[in-house]
């Protein structure tokens, strides 16, 4: 499907999205409690569903329903707890003794859920084409000691997982991805003996497996964490066996990750084309107080976009978005560049903003390429588009300084979320057609509504050209 999306100016109040970082962690963890547990506030998306089909696929029992009051939606999960030795649902592989588990684009699905499903003997895998050229190579490294096959069939875009998960130590490097650490940390301590993950410096997206931490000891999951990250060493866990988790009331929280780009709306209407604003554009509107920026009394002018429900205390890492778009935002040459090695989902919009902005230079770029797609080439090919030149290098971005200019062709979404949201930003600005946009299914289906509840005229076509519903 195509967006045609008008030039305008975004305005009004929104609520931020529901967290599927967070979310995916609250599922699993309810999934391995024995009991009932709920979670309240969270959104559907592909990648969730993709989630919510792997924990079925074991055994746990899921269901939905619609909260009066917010809109949202309320899940309610029945775990597996004890039975996780003997878990698996009626589908079975070819072979009938291994459970499908139905992965789609979902990377956090995928590897989440390997060493959780090699509790009960392993599964297979079935994962978009993407998806298996992402890899998990991490695994078939660090499982390789404790004879668990792995083999991975691209003709069929599957991964075949056998074997049983035995308490021991292990070493993941930390810089391929946090996913491979949180995936061992969920299904540990739910063995007979004790373990330890070495993860090897450098550590990246650390935030992530923070987030993973805190919703483990949440639901009743003891570890302990000796870092040495600030010395330039890893970090080791020890995770005692024989735990188990614990059922409870889960709340989902507001998206940092996505809400990046409602808050980069307001950077491009404060340091974009138009000019500088009369307002604190990297403000955050928070139950309707002050605890999230602008002082009180402050005679500031509020940003046109208003957006509540992101939690200035929150775990997310992508919470630094917001002193990230004002670099970007403000950038000129000889400033320092904007490290993004923690933060790589953060890239696609700061380098939209930048664009837009007078350029920028990223860091810590290396991991962009294996993302949904490479985000650092995609982008850099779109945004040729607006007659702004981007060099790309291993672990470095150029956007260098530019006038953007309505792109005469067709923009292509990458079948990339980020990407499309990062081009729509800048098509507010010239207008422009993407192509592809239905990728923001992946995390946020309702994206195109909201960006016309913010005043822009957006039209949803297909290959036809009729017009299309978004949700």
């Amino acid at each position: 499907m195509q967006a045609i999306i008008k030039a305008g100016t975004p305005h009004g109040a929104v609520q931020a999205p529901p967290s599927k970082s967070v979310v995916h962690r609250e599922i699993i963890c309810s999934a391995l409690a024995a009991g009932k547990s709920t979670i309240s506030g969270a959104a559907m998306s592909k990648d969730i569903e993709a989630t919510i089909r792997a924990v079925r696929a074991l055994g746990a029992e899921i269901s939905q329903e619609k909260e009066k009051d917010s809109g949202g939606l309320a899940l309610g999960v029945r775990g597996i707890g004890s039975d996780i030795e003997s878990c698996g649902s009626p589908e079975k592989n070819v072979s009938g003794d291994l459970p499908v588990l139905y992965c789609g684009e979902s990377g956090s699905t995928l590897r989440f859920m390997i060493p959780v499903a090699l509790l009960s003997g392993g599964g297979v895998f079935i994962c978009a084409p993407r998806l298996i050229e992402r890899g998990i190579s991490v695994y078939e490294e660090a499982f390789l000691p404790l004879g668990i096959n792995i083999s991975i069939h691209k003709d069929t875009s599957e991964i075949l997982v056998r074997g049983r998960l035995r308490p021991g130590a292990f070493e993941i490097p930390g810089d391929v991805s946090s996913q491979f650490v949180s995936g061992l940390l969920f299904a540990l301590p739910l063995l007979e003996g004790d373990s330890r993950i070495f993860v090897r410096p450098p550590v990246e997206s650390r935030p992530y497996i923070d987030i993973t931490v805190d919703i483990l000891k949440k639901a009743g999951i003891e570890l302990d964490i000796c870092d040495d990250t600030a010395s330039g060493g890893g970090i080791t866990f020890e995770i005692p066996g024989q735990q188990k988790y614990r059922a409870r009331h889960w709340k989902a929280e507001g998206d940092w990750s996505n809400g990046a780009f409602l808050l980069g709306m307001n950077t491009l209407a404060k340091y974009g084309p138009a000019g500088a604003a009369q307002y604190d554009g990297s403000r955050v509107d928070r139950d309707e107080s002050e605890r999230a920026g602008g002082s009180p009394g402050s005679d500031r002018r509020r940003p046109p976009v208003q957006v509540s429900g992101l939690d200035p205390d929150s775990c997310q890492g992508d919470k630094v978005c917001v002193e990230l778009l004002e670099a970007a935002g403000r950038w000129q040459a000889g400033d320092e560049p904007i490290g993004i090695s923690g933060c790589p989902d953060l890239g696609p919009v700061l380098m939209a903003v930048g664009a837009a902005c007078g350029g920028c230079v990223l860091m810590g770029t290396a991991r962009l390429r294996i993302k949904e797609s490479d985000r650092a080439q995609a982008m850099a090919s779109e945004l040729a588009k607006f007659g702004i030149r981007v060099d790309v290098f291993e672990d470095s971005v150029i956007v260098e300084p530019g006038c953007l200019a309505a792109p005469d062709e067709v923009l292509d979404g990458h079948n990339d979320h980020r990407i499309v949201m990062s081009l729509a930003l800048l098509a507010s600005i010239t207008g422009g057609r993407i192509d592809g946009c239905q990728a923001v299914s992946k995390s946020w289906p309702g994206f195109w509504d909201v960006f016309r509840g913010l005043g822009m005229d957006v039209e949803i076509v297909n290959a036809s050209g009729a017009a299309q519903a978004t949700q």
